[in-house]
């Protein structure tokens, strides 16, 4: 077993089952978009017949290897061979099936010989963060997707993962995020602390992940991207916002052109682990598992990526962990990883905050002794987000009242880890709404305006 990594017989279990319902979704896609073909009775044969195959050969290579770094050409003999090429070919041509026809998952296949630098080129973007300022993502093709999968199969049958996040698949997300520390904190763990990992993509060097049981030319040449890469940066009329976020980062000068912002998106493309990979999850959260496992002794601890919940029966205790953690980050070999650590706080003053929600065993109801509810952040970003559709769906002649009701409940929907009070936490979130609406109709918010072309009942009859 690979040092300080999670493996038993449920973990594989759940990463077969994960692979193969993509495989089997991938061959359903190609089912239905690729009956034209005159070889298609044959080729859906074939992908059944690779799936079988693939998942017994990687079930065989996880109960016979040794799963650490000499377990490597074993594990690269069962990614090469056909049954697997032929399930990552079609993976990947349904992950972008915008830009690849249902055949081309042939081509694919055929072109994955070995896990060094491939000659595909890949998009990058700036895509706005809700918390504000930008994140780049890199958009990949075909043939690195695949390579990517088949690397993804073999770290998550080999128990590359972290047991403190609850983003790895099967964990169950926002909801049992939160619903971990409300049982911690029933059990009588009082002092929380939130610490967040700055930067933690592009902080992350391939000299952080020499543990990993791959080679050093796939870690360089898939994982993350080699310089010879071709990359096209695409602004789409992001220019001048993504200029000043990057001048106001010290990246840019204040006075910029439009070389200096490609040219430091070239730089900033390269830089750690690249966003937009259908690896880079996990091996970050994978990164981040080994340092809390090595780090932790009495303390729970919960992670979301880069998002870390820490408690413990004492304030000392949260205190020794996050310097235990910071002191460790900073001293890794292939260069520092920094943390935001935030104030301490005691469960009982109900103002402890993990991952945007609010925690106070106090207002507990129900069968939910601490109530969980959206902080100030997750509300004003709802808050921010709602006056935008308002101003597209008045531009279309939509209904307001309608459109300010359904984003609410997808507000609601997608706050997964609220505690909801029957008779309270609906009628506070449409109330929110209504004052929302309120304030666009009457022109008081400082970016959406209603169209002064229409009359507008502003609700104050």
């Amino acid at each position: 077993m690979l040092p300080n990594t999670i493996h038993d017989e449920k973990a594989l279990q759940n990463a077969l089952g994960r692979i193969d319902k993509e495989i089997k979704r991938a061959i359903r896609w190609f089912s239905a978009a690729g009956g034209l073909s005159p070889t298609f009775e044959t080729d859906v044969q074939r992908l059944e017949w690779a799936r079988e195959t693939y998942l017994e050969t990687l079930k065989a290579l996880a109960l016979i290897s040794s799963l650490d770094q000499e377990a490597w050409p074993q594990a690269e003999a069962v990614l090469l061979s056909e049954s697997a090429r032929l399930c990552a070919g079609i993976r990947a041509a349904s992950a972008a099936q915008n830009s690849s026809s249902p055949l081309h998952f042939i081509e694919i296949a055929s072109s994955i010989t070995s896990f060094e630098g491939l000659e595909e080129p890949v998009r990058a973007y700036w895509k706005r963060k809700d918390s504000g300022g930008y994140r780049l993502i890199v958009q990949f093709g075909p043939h690195r997707i695949a390579h990517q999968l088949l690397l993804r199969d073999w770290l998550s049958i080999a128990g590359v993962e972290s047991e403190f996040d609850y983003t790895r698949p099967g964990a169950g997300g926002e909801r049992e995020f939160t619903r971990e520390i409300s049982r911690q904190m029933e059990n009588g763990v009082q002092w929380w602390g939130k610490l967040d990992v700055v930067n933690c993509f592009p902080s992350l060097r391939p000299g952080h992940f020499g543990w990993l049981p791959i080679s050093r030319k796939a870690l360089r040449g898939i994982v993350f991207l080699p310089k010879s890469t071709w990359v096209d940066i695409d602004l789409s009329k992001k220019l001048n916002s993504v200029g000043e976020f990057l001048a106001q980062q010290d990246i840019i000068p204040h006075a910029f052109t439009y070389n200096d912002v490609v040219e430091a998106s070239h730089k900033l493309v390269r830089r750690g682990l690249p966003q937009g990979s259908v690896l880079s999850p996990q091996i970050a959260r994978a990164f981040l598992g080994r340092e809390l496992r090595a780090c932790r002794e009495e303390q729970c601890v919960a992670s979301f990526v880069d998002d870390i919940a820490v408690g413990s029966k004492s304030q000392s205790g949260v205190k020794a962990f996050q310097e235990r953690l910071r002191q460790r980050l900073l001293a890794l070999p292939a260069g520092k990883v920094c943390l935001k650590i935030d104030e301490i706080r005691k469960a009982s003053s109900g103002r402890v905050e993990e991952l945007g929600y609010r925690f106070d065993p106090s207002r507990g109801h129900g069968d939910h002794p601490v109530h969980v509810w959206p902080g100030r952040k997750r509300t004003r970003r709802y808050g921010d987000r709602l006056p935008k559709r308002l101003s597209e769906a008045e531009m279309v002649g939509d209904d307001l009242d309608a459109v300010t009701a359904k984003f609410t409940d997808q507000w609601i929907a997608g706050t997964p880890g609220w505690t909801l009070v029957p008779g309270h936490s609906r009628e506070l979130a449409h109330a929110i709404a209504a004052c929302r609406q309120l304030e666009f109709l009457n022109g008081l918010h400082p970016k959406y305006k209603p169209s002064p072309l229409k009359p507008v009942n502003h609700g104050l009859e």
